[in-house]
């Protein structure tokens, strides 16, 4: 389970929501519960949430506090390409250990 000070919610793709992990600088591909996080929140914005283990797969719980903070344009582009980057090398994080 991640306890996360801060994560960055960056938008909702269509298999999953990337996340970045401040503390790590990962991304995370996470599915939702219940509500979509771009229901919740702003895409590209800092969020406080739980990220949890379960069936192969990283879930959130859907309690997220939003931090209101945003972003430029060239900020948001600059992690959309660094998060395709990621994608397309296969560092993205889909699953977490089960302790």
């Amino acid at each position: 389970m991640l306890l996360n000070p801060q994560d960055f919610f960056l938008k909702c793709y269509k298999d999953h929501s990337a996340m970045l992990y401040f503390e790590d600088r990962r991304f995370y591909a996470v599915m939702e519960l219940t509500n979509p996080l771009d229901r919740l929140v702003k895409e590209f914005s800092v969020v406080d949430t739980c990220l949890l283990p379960f069936r192969g797969k990283i879930v959130c719980d859907g309690l997220v506090r939003h931090f209101g903070t945003s972003l430029r344009k060239s900020e948001i582009s600059e992690l959309r390409d660094v998060y395709h980057r990621c994608r397309r090398s296969g560092t993205i994080i889909w699953q977490l250990p089960v302790a």
